[in-house]
């Protein structure tokens, strides 16, 4: 089982800050965690800028009440 810390997480997808209150931001570690763990390290690095978009995507539709 991989464990990823969330500056690792953002290091694998190359951003400076992922907007969010700590439970949002431990979610979205875990996300990329089970994605690393499944699908690799590569591909989630190659595919970086759609998993990003699918985060804002799911953080707007999921976090609305939590902003």
């Amino acid at each position: 089982m991989i464990h990823l810390s969330l500056e690792e997480a953002m290091k694998l997808l190359e951003v400076q800050t992922i907007p969010g209150k700590p439970r949002q931001l431990a979610r979205f570690r875990k996300w990329i965690e089970r994605l690393v763990e499944s699908r690799g390290e590569t591909f989630v690095s190659a595919n970086r800028h759609d998993l990003l978009n699918q985060w804002e995507e799911f953080s707007k539709t999921n976090f609305q009440n939590c902003l």
